[in-house]
């Protein structure tokens, strides 16, 4: 009952200048409704309730860095829809730069588009496969999550067809892939552990950091 109320909290609350009851609305078929109830299958019920707190905290300091009420600024932004690496390689990139934080924290490891110039000096930008994606969050059951993450400000697509994850990533990815401003390093994670060189070379080639990349594990531990 906690949990539910928690939920039911969270959905009244306005967060980046949207509802979740209005990303709910979007749902406008029932091939759509097919799609949701696949992604609330994924969640994980005993983890919910923390995972709303770090949602609600998550999206709360973004707002307040991208409205610059949080002064802060990177040598580098990692972003990505999740399931590819992201936090590992940030664990990296943080010993030798300032980085964004690889749990999320800060809410900008999942930007739904470009932040403003001012908070970073480049962009590294790691996507996949979307299946493999949502294989990997769905088995952490975090798809909800980040869903909610990587839903676009002020959108009012309607999904007649379905709403998914690979859906908001290809928007994602198209949002920086035009020009940002920012210089922007795309690496998929199929050669991300092979990229230690040219992610070095586009940072800065700083001592140690190639020699101390992160090798290739399993795909069910990215």
């Amino acid at each position: 009952m906690e949990v539910l109320a928690d939920f039911l909290v969270f959905t009244k609350i306005n967060l980046f200048g949207w509802e979740i009851r209005t990303m709910l609305r979007r749902y406008t078929s029932a091939g759509a409704a097919i799609e949701l109830f696949d992604v609330l299958s994924t969640v994980k019920v005993w983890r919910l309730r923390r995972q709303l707190r770090g949602l609600r905290a998550s999206l709360t300091n973004r707002r307040l860095i991208l409205d610059g009420e949080l002064p802060v600024r990177f040598d580098v932004l990692v972003v990505g829809p999740g399931g590819s690496g992201s936090t590992e390689l940030i664990e990296h990139i943080s010993k030798y730069y300032v980085c964004n934080s690889p749990t999320d924290s800060d809410g900008l490891k999942h930007l739904p588009s470009p932040p403003p110039l001012h908070l970073a000096k480049k962009i590294l930008f790691l996507h996949g496969e979307g299946q493999d994606i949502k294989s990997s969050l769905s088995r952490r059951g975090i798809l909800l999550i980040q869903l909610i993450k990587l839903w676009p400000t002020g959108s009012t697509n309607k999904f007649r067809d379905r709403i998914s994850l690979e859906y908001l990533a290809r928007l994602q990815a198209n949002s920086f892939e035009k020009d940002s401003g920012f210089e922007t390093l795309f690496i998929h994670y199929n050669d991300l552990f092979e990229s230690g060189q040219r992610i070095s070379e586009f940072l800065g080639n700083k001592v140690g950091f190639v020699e101390t990349f992160p090798m290739r594990r399993s795909r069910g531990s990215a």
